[in-house]
C-alpha cells in the first residue's frame, strides 16, 4: 500500500514530539542567570570603583594645583617663589611658609603637604619630623621632569616609605613647583587627600547596588522559572496529546488526518512501519492457538 502524505506528516510529528528539543540555556537557566548577575554586578562595581578613584585623584590634583597657585600669589608678591623656597633653610622663611601652607591646607581640605628639592629630599613637610628625609621615589623623579603624578597610597606603603605610621588610605599628587631650568623643575609639591570619604561612599553604593540587583535577579529568576516550567508542562501535555492515536474499536485501524482530503484509516502494521520502520511478523498467541486450533481428539481423522 502506498504511503500517504498525511501518514508521513503524522509520523514526523509523533517522532519529533517524542523527544522535545532542550537547549543548554533552558537546561541551565539558573546557572546562566546567576552568571549574568555576577557579570552585571562585577561590571557595575568595577566601573563605579574606577569612577570614584578617578574622581578622588582629580580632587587632590585640583586642590594641590590650587595650593600651588595660592603660594605663588601670596608669596610671589614679595619675592620669586623659587627663590623663597630656596631659603626654606632659614627659620624665618620656614615659619612664614609654614603659616601660609597650614592656612591653605585647612581651606582646601588637604591632609599633608611636602616639598621636595631636586635631590628628592624633603625640605618642607606639614609633619616636621619628615623634614630632611631623602626619598627614592619614581613619582618625585617624574615630577622633577615636569610630569604631574597621581595615585593611591595605603597606610602600609606610607609607613614603609616615610617611617611614620598612619591609619589612612590617601590619594596623593605630585606637582612640579616653581620655574623650570633646563627642562627640570626645581621643586616638587606633594599633597595628600583623605580617601576615607570616597571609599565609604563606594561601599555604601556597592551595597545598595548589590541589594537592588539581587532583588531584580530574584524577580527575574521567579519569572523565568514560572515560564520555563510552564513551557515544559505544556510541551509534556502536547506530546501526550499528540501521541494519542485514534484507533477503530472493531478493526483496530488507525485514523490518519489530512488537511486537503478526507481522513484515511490504515492498518496498525502499516502505520507503525511508516513511523518507526517496524516490520511485523505474524504468528499466533497461545490463547488464539487454543481457540482457533484446538487439539484434535485421539483417533479423529485430519
Amino acid at each position: 500500500m502506498e504511503d500517504s502524505p498525511g501518514t508521513a506528516r503524522t509520523a514526523e510529528r509523533l517522532t519529533s514530539s517524542a523527544t522535545p528539543p532542550r537547549s543548554s540555556l533552558r537546561r541551565n537557566f539558573l546557572l546562566t542567570t546567576w552568571l549574568a548577575f555576577a557579570l552585571l554586578y562585577g561590571g557595575a562595581i568595577s566601573a563605579q570603583w574606577l569612577f570614584l578613584r578617578e574622581q578622588a585623584l582629580d580632587d587632590v590634583k585640583e586642590h594641590a594645583l590650587a595650593l600651588t597657585e595660592a603660594l605663588r600669589m601670596e608669596l610671589g608678591e614679595k619675592v620669586n617663589l623659587s627663590a623663597f623656597l630656596s631659603r626654606l633653610g632659614e627659620p624665618a622663611s620656614y615659619q612664614v611658609f609654614n603659616r601660609v601652607v597650614l592656612n591653605k591646607v585647612g581651606t582646601l581640605g588637604l591632609l599633608k603637604v611636602k616639598i621636595f628639592d631636586q635631590d628628592s629630599s624633603i625640605i618642607y613637610a606639614t609633619d616636621p619630623e619628615l623634614r630632611g628625609i631623602h626619598v627614592q621615589d619614581d613619582e618625585v623623579t617624574e615630577a622633577l621632569h615636569g610630569e604631574i603624578g597621581q595615585g593611591l597610597i595605603t597606610s602600609d606603603v606610607y609607613t614603609r616609605k616615610y617611617g611614620q605610621p598612619t591609619e589612612q588610605t590617601m590619594t596623593e599628587t605630585y606637582v612640579p613647583l616653581a620655574d623650570t631650568s633646563g627642562g627640570r623643575a626645581k621643586f616638587v609639591l606633594e599633597a595628600y587627600h583623605d580617601f576615607a570619604g570616597p571609599r565609604a561612599h563606594f561601599r555604601r553604593n556597592a551595597f545598595l547596588n548589590g541589594a537592588v540587583l539581587t532583588v531584580l535577579v530574584a524577580l527575574a529568576l521567579g519569572l523565568i522559572s514560572w515560564v520555563y516550567y510552564r513551557a515544559r508542562k505544556l510541551e509534556s501535555e502536547v506530546a501526550s496529546l499528540t501521541t494519542l492515536l485514534p484507533i477503530c474499536a472493531h478493526c483496530k485501524k488507525i485514523r490518519v488526518e489530512h488537511a486537503d482530503r478526507p481522513n484515511q484509516w490504515v492498518p496498525v502494521e502499516q502505520y507503525f512501519a511508516l513511523i518507526d520502520s517496524v516490520d511485523f511478523s505474524h504468528t499466533v498467541c497461545d490463547e488464539c492457538l487454543a481457540l482457533h486450533y484446538p487439539p484434535r481428539p485421539a483417533g479423529s481423522q485430519p
